[in-house]
């Protein structure tokens, strides 16, 4: 009788092992169980070579194409774009500011940290962007409406500090900063030249 209680009991939890998505050779990122999803038996006219180039679900499962491993995801449009690097039940999934620093948003518009599930403006952020290095925008700004309309979040030039380190500034001389207008010019004054 136990015998039998123990073999019921090993059955329960194997299923509850496969359907829940773990294993051993699996890890937690972002309290998501990383790694094979359970699949169906696949739709046998289901395409799924437009869906893995972009969003890197590349295997069909069921009806559905579905992200495999990380390596599905690192090779999509997703990753290389908006950083959804990192496979999560199924699917890509920002999970890491890895995953943003792959993505083009980070050197383009300085969004290299993943908060909530997406790439956003940080304070590190904004030292990695290009825009720092070339222009002297690498101050993070969170504008709660003091400061024109509210809502603005992003990176800036915040002092005459991120200007002096700027290509700008060693080429052109464009060291001094106009936090209002939000540039760099030598003196300082951002009107636009005649």
């Amino acid at each position: 009788m136990l015998r039998d209680f123990l073999a019921a009991f090993s059955v329960t939890i194997t299923l509850v092992i496969i359907s829940s998505c773990t294993s051993t050779t699996e890890s937690q990122t972002n309290g998501c169980a990383v790694g094979t999803p359970p699949c169906a038996v696949a739709d046998p006219q289901l395409d799924c070579s437009i869906e893995c180039e972009l969003h890197g679900l590349c295997k069909k499962c069921g009806h559905d194409c579905v992200a495999y491993s990380n390596s599905d995801c690192t090779r999509s449009d997703a990753c290389n774009s908006v950083g959804q690097c990192t496979m999560c039940q199924g699917k890509c999934v920002v999970a890491s500011d890895d995953d943003c620093q792959k993505g083009s948003l980070c050197m383009s518009q300085g969004r290299c940290e993943a908060i909530h599930g997406k790439c956003e403006w940080s304070i590190s952020g904004c030292k990695l962007w290009q825009a720092c290095r070339e222009g002297g925008y690498c101050t993070y700004f969170n504008n709660t409406g003091r400061y024109g309309p509210s809502g603005y979040i992003g990176c800036v030039i915040g002092s005459d500090a991120d200007c002096e380190q700027s290509n700008d500034c060693k080429n052109n001389g464009y060291c001094k900063s106009n936090e209002k207008d939000n540039c760099c010019r030598p003196d300082g004054k951002c009107a636009v030249d005649k």
